[in-house]
Protein backbone atom coordinates (compact mmCIF):
# COMPACT_ATOMS: atom_id res chain seq x y z
CA UNK A 1 0.00 0.00 0.00
CA UNK A 2 1.39 3.22 -1.18
CA UNK A 3 1.09 6.65 0.82
CA UNK A 4 1.29 9.77 0.17
CA UNK A 5 4.89 11.95 -0.32
CA UNK A 6 5.55 15.11 0.63
CA UNK A 7 9.35 16.02 -0.14
CA UNK A 8 10.70 20.07 0.22
CA UNK A 9 13.92 21.16 -1.50
CA UNK A 10 16.40 22.70 -0.19
CA UNK A 11 16.51 22.56 3.58
CA UNK A 12 18.04 24.55 4.82
CA UNK A 13 16.70 27.59 2.58
CA UNK A 14 17.25 30.67 2.61
CA UNK A 15 14.90 31.82 0.01
CA UNK A 16 12.34 29.85 -2.30
CA UNK A 17 11.89 26.48 -1.52
CA UNK A 18 10.11 23.88 -3.49
CA UNK A 19 7.75 21.51 -2.47
CA UNK A 20 6.16 18.47 -3.98
CA UNK A 21 3.62 15.74 -2.97
CA UNK A 22 2.46 13.04 -4.82
CA UNK A 23 -1.23 11.27 -3.71
CA UNK A 24 -1.60 8.05 -5.36
CA UNK A 25 -5.02 8.09 -3.87
CA UNK A 26 -6.31 10.49 -6.87
CA UNK A 27 -6.98 13.35 -4.45
CA UNK A 28 -7.82 17.06 -6.77
CA UNK A 29 -7.09 19.66 -4.07
CA UNK A 30 -4.61 19.74 -0.80
CA UNK A 31 -4.54 22.40 1.86
CA UNK A 32 -0.79 23.56 2.04
CA UNK A 33 0.09 25.02 5.32
CA UNK A 34 3.27 26.81 7.08
CA UNK A 35 3.27 26.96 10.57
CA UNK A 36 5.42 28.44 13.07
CA UNK A 37 6.99 25.69 15.98
CA UNK A 38 4.30 28.10 18.57
CA UNK A 39 1.63 26.05 16.04
CA UNK A 40 0.62 29.87 14.46
CA UNK A 41 -0.37 29.70 10.63
CA UNK A 42 1.95 31.92 8.55
CA UNK A 43 0.17 30.69 5.35
CA UNK A 44 -2.11 28.78 4.72
CA UNK A 45 -3.62 27.62 0.77
CA UNK A 46 -5.24 25.51 -1.45
CA UNK A 47 -3.65 24.18 -3.93
CA UNK A 48 -4.71 22.06 -6.98
CA UNK A 49 -3.06 18.87 -7.57
CA UNK A 50 -2.07 18.00 -11.42
CA UNK A 51 -2.94 14.70 -11.93
CA UNK A 52 -1.49 13.18 -8.52
CA UNK A 53 1.16 15.42 -8.53
CA UNK A 54 1.38 19.15 -6.55
CA UNK A 55 4.69 20.79 -7.54
CA UNK A 56 4.53 24.50 -5.47
CA UNK A 57 7.46 27.14 -5.51
CA UNK A 58 7.35 29.42 -2.54
CA UNK A 59 9.66 32.23 -1.32
CA UNK A 60 10.38 32.01 2.18
CA UNK A 61 12.96 35.09 2.06
CA UNK A 62 10.79 37.39 4.26
CA UNK A 63 10.49 34.37 7.37
CA UNK A 64 12.66 34.88 10.24
CA UNK A 65 15.24 32.46 10.15
CA UNK A 66 14.18 29.32 12.08
CA UNK A 67 12.16 25.98 12.06
CA UNK A 68 8.50 25.80 10.91
CA UNK A 69 6.47 23.01 9.66
CA UNK A 70 4.95 22.20 6.53
CA UNK A 71 1.98 20.34 6.47
CA UNK A 72 -0.44 19.05 3.53
CA UNK A 73 -3.81 18.09 4.50
CA UNK A 74 -5.83 15.77 1.81
CA UNK A 75 -8.38 14.18 2.17
CA UNK A 76 -8.61 14.16 5.88
CA UNK A 77 -4.96 12.98 5.43
CA UNK A 78 -2.30 15.02 7.18
CA UNK A 79 1.61 14.82 6.40
CA UNK A 80 4.12 17.39 8.11
CA UNK A 81 7.77 17.93 7.31
CA UNK A 82 10.24 20.43 8.98
CA UNK A 83 12.05 23.17 7.25
CA UNK A 84 14.87 25.37 8.81
CA UNK A 85 15.21 28.91 7.42
CA UNK A 86 18.15 30.44 7.61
Amino acid sequence: LKKNELSIYPNPTAGFVNINYQNVEGIKNAELKINTVTGQSILSKICKLNGNELNEQLDLSKFTKGIYFVEMVADRKKEVKMIVVD
